[in-house]
């Protein structure tokens, strides 16, 4: 009957330990992510202002923010573009 109860309180004693542990790991995790999120909100939010103020002329400032971002939009897609059009390509030759 002690050596069960003894038993009981040890595995109870590493079942805390464990979950407090796993709390700290996923606390820093979750924290992680709502940073990157949070800053992505304020990064999309930065955009969205400079996009809705496109009825304005360009100055030379927002020519190069346009075309920084349009620059890396492209060096981004753009492979990715180029593989999946030689996919089709290729698939258009198999099927006929």
């Amino acid at each position: 009957m002690k050596n069960t109860i003894k038993k009981i309180i040890i595995i109870i004693i590493f079942l805390i330990l464990f979950i407090s542990i796993m709390t700290k790991i996923f606390e820093y995790y979750i924290e992680k992510k709502i940073k990157n999120l949070i800053l992505d909100a304020k990064i999309a939010h930065k955009i969205e202002r400079e996009i809705l103020k496109t009825t304005e002329p360009i100055n030379d400032e927002k020519k190069k923010f346009y075309k920084n971002v349009i620059k890396q939009v492209y060096l981004k897609w753009s492979p990715i573009f180029k593989e999946a059009i030689e996919e089709a390509e290729s698939d258009l030759k198999k099927n006929k």
